[in-house]
Parts: structure tokens; C-alpha cells; sequence
């Protein structure tokens, strides 16, 4: 009742067309798709006043000290801007990333995302939402106590945007095939590195369905590794969720070798063009990455045991990632690193099934950003001229 009373007074409150309003990753980081459409309308259109909103006073205190226009979601001025707004942004719901109290109905909401998805999300998740579920039961009467709707939806192609039209429960006409504006980091100049860098990113395990070890169960020897690293003159960096990160012991244990390192900053995408290689299971960054033309090594140590307790995935695994791409334990994997970065004819090696994803292929700085910023301009006039 709430919600419908506040968000229907947020609807009566005057939209200013030069209020784009953005958010990101529960309120909680300056990240992501959200981010790098926020960067680029702040620097190419100064008639828009870009306004980020978050939920956590210490990065919004952060951003407002390196000059992003940031404010918290509950301040008078968070408020007043959400309830000003002609258009939000955000990466995963208005309500998760925004407050939906103070979105107006009537607000143009642009779903961002998070990635092209691999695994199965949103109403295609069963494992989460059920046919019971209020959300599958009353449709409409949910998007309107929860004030979550989308009008505009961007992918990367046509198969993104068959996943996106099933997941959302969206027609085809709502989504837009504009590429990410995080990929715009591929599109820009990288310097070359002192050694090969390789990153491993798997993605969230869910602890309580599934044991999330991804070290020491498949034979990960910080100390034997490192020294096979140092020797091939390659740096491992790891970065994984917080709930499956290494047991404090193997922690430890890495932060005195040379040669790998837990990597911690907030927005990989800052740093993610800086690498010779990807290291991965079953993350969407595989798709991103493969936009760089550059090695990606695939480590599905517990591809079973996924799919039974953690999520079902749209594509069959195999049929995008070839078998003799694929590697079940941390001495095999490392074995193939060395390879990749000393067998030049590899190293560029083109996934043409990930890249097939992307309909959308830009080399032109900034373009993806651009297409969803003509996107997002062309559906507001008319929308206006209605």
C-alpha cells in the first residue's frame, strides 16, 4: 500500500526531460553498464543533468569527492531527483538498484543488465521463481506493487535478445540490440604488459546448494604453481565472489607468492582490456571478453555438479565451448596457460561461437555507449510525440 501510494505521488510530480537519473548493482557500486552510459552522457551532452543514485554513503561520499553527481537514495536530494527524472538506468531493477518509491509510473526505465547470459535468469530461473510464485501468478499487479517494469531493454544481438524477450517476459520490440557500453573498454588503445597476465573469474557459486571450493578440491598448489609461473614469466591474478573465496589458510598462502594475487578492485572492466588472457567457467564475461581477439582458457572443475545444484544454463555448454577447450583441475589448467602464452600461433585465438553473440561488433571508441544513448533519445521522442 506503501508503495502504491508514495510511487503514485512520485507520478504526479513534473518530469524534467533533462533529468537522466542511473544506479547500479544494488545501490552499492559505481559500476558496470550503468556506469559507462553515466560516463559517456556526462562528457558528450551537457544539456542532460546525469545523476547517479546509490545505496551506500561511503562510495556515494567517494564519488562526490572525484566529481561524479552522486547522491544517496534516501537523502532530500536523492529523492528529489528520482521523482524528477524522465529517464532511469540501471543493471539488475529499479527496485534493487533505485528507490522505487520515488520512481513515478510514468518514468522511461532503460534495463541495462549485467551481462549476456549464459545461465538461466530472471522468470526462466525456476530454481528461484516458481509457478506459485506471486510474480507468475499476477503479472501486472506485480510490476505495479513493485513499481518494476521495463521500457527498453539493450542487448548484444539476436540471441541475446531471445534470452532477454523470455527472461523478462518482454516482446522483441522492447529490446534493442545496441552491444554493452562497458565493452567500449575493448575498443580502446591497451599497453603492452611487462609479463602475460592471466585472470581467473568463475562465476557466483551458491554456497548452501553447492560447496563453492573451487581451490583445494581440484588440486590447487599455490606454492608449486607459483613456482611454474615465476618460471614462464606469467602473473595469475584471481578474482571470485567473496562466498567462494579461498579458506583464510590459502590465502595466506598466495599472498607470498610472486606470481599470483587476489584481485580485489571494484569494476573489473577498469582493468579487464589490461589482460593476455581470461580464465573462466561459466560467467558472461566470456562474451564480453571475446571481443578482445585475445586467449581465453575455460575451467568448468565442477560443470555437473552446476547444473544439478546451482542453475540451468540456456546454451548446451559443449556446443559453444568445444570439449578441448575445457579444463577439470588446476594442473591441467595451469599446463594449458603455459602453452597459450608460449605458442604465439593460440594466442589470439578467435571463439567465433562466443563472438556469434554479438551482432553488434563496433572498433570506434565510445560506440556501444552511443548506440544506446540514440537508442534511449529516438524511444523518448516517441514516446513524447504520442
Amino acid at each position: 500500500i506503501l508503495n502504491l501510494i508514495v510511487a503514485t505521488l512520485s507520478t504526479l510530480v513534473p518530469k524534467n526531460k533533462k533529468t537522466w537519473v542511473f544506479g547500479s548493482w544494488f545501490g552499492k557500486q559505481f559500476s558496470d553498464n550503468s556506469k559507462y552510459l553515466y560516463n559517456y552522457v556526462s562528457q558528450y551532452d551537457e544539456d542532460i543533468n546525469v545523476i547517479w543514485i546509490g545505496k551506500n554513503k561511503k562510495v556515494i561520499h567517494d564519488l562526490r569527492n572525484q566529481g561524479v553527481n552522486a547522491y544517496y537514495y534516501k537523502s532530500l536530494l536523492g529523492i528529489y531527483y528520482q521523482a524528477r527524472a524522465s529517464v532511469v538506468f540501471f543493471t539488475h531493477s529499479v527496485g534493487a538498484d533505485l528507490n522505487p518509491l520515488f520512481i513515478g509510473y510514468t518514468t522511461f526505465r532503460v534495463q541495462l543488465w549485467h551481462g549476456m547470459a549464459l545461465k538461466k535468469i530472471g522468470f526462466d530461473n525456476d530454481k528461484v521463481i516458481k509457478s506459485t510464485s506471486f510474480s507468475i501468478k499476477h503479472p501486472k499487479l506485480y510490476e505495479i506493487i513493485s513499481n518494476t517494469r521495463n521500457d527498453m531493454i539493450i542487448s548484444t544481438g539476436k540471441e541475446c535478445t531471445k534470452v532477454f524477450s523470455s527472461a523478462f517476459r518482454e516482446p522483441s520490440d522492447k529490446i534493442f540490440e545496441t552491444g554493452f557500453p562497458r565493452n567500449d573498454v575493448f575498443t580502446k588503445p591497451r599497453k603492452v604488459n611487462r609479463k602475460y597476465r592471466a585472470i581467473y573469474m568463475p562465476t557466483f557459486r551458491d554456497v548452501e546448494a553447492h560447496g563453492g571450493d573451487l581451490f583445494e578440491k581440484y588440486q590447487f598448489d599455490a606454492q608449486e604453481i607459483d613456482k611454474l609461473l615465476v618460471a614462464n614469466s606469467i602473473d595469475l591474478y584471481i578474482r571470485v565472489h567473496p562466498a567462494n573465496s579461498p579458506s583464510d589458510l590459502l590465502k595466506k598462502v598466495i599472498s607470498e607468492c610472486q606470481s599470483i594475487q587476489l584481485f580485489t578492485v571494484p569494476d573489473i572492466y577498469e582493468a579487464i582490456n589490461s589482460f593476455d588472457c581470461l580464465i573462466t567457467d561459466y560467467s558472461s564475461i566470456m562474451f564480453d571478453f571475446s571481443l578482445s581477439g585475445r586467449s581465453m582458457i575455460f575451467a568448468p572443475f565442477d560443470l555437473k555438479d552446476y547444473l544439478a545444484s546451482n542453475r540451468d544454463l540456456y546454451f548446451d555448454y559443449e556446443s559453444i565451448i568445444p570439449a578441448n577447450d575445457c579444463y577439470f583441475n588446476w594442473p591441467t589448467l595451469i599446463g594449458r596457460l603455459i602453452e597459450e602464452k608460449k605458442n604465439q600461433t593460440l594466442k589470439n585465438k578467435e571463439f567465433s561461437s562466443l563472438l556469434s553473440f554479438h551482432d553488434v561488433i563496433e572498433t570506434k571508441k565510445d560506440k556501444y555507449s552511443l548506440n544506446v544513448y540514440e537508442a534511449v533519445k529516438r524511444a523518448i521522442s516517441l514516446k513524447n510525440n504520442k
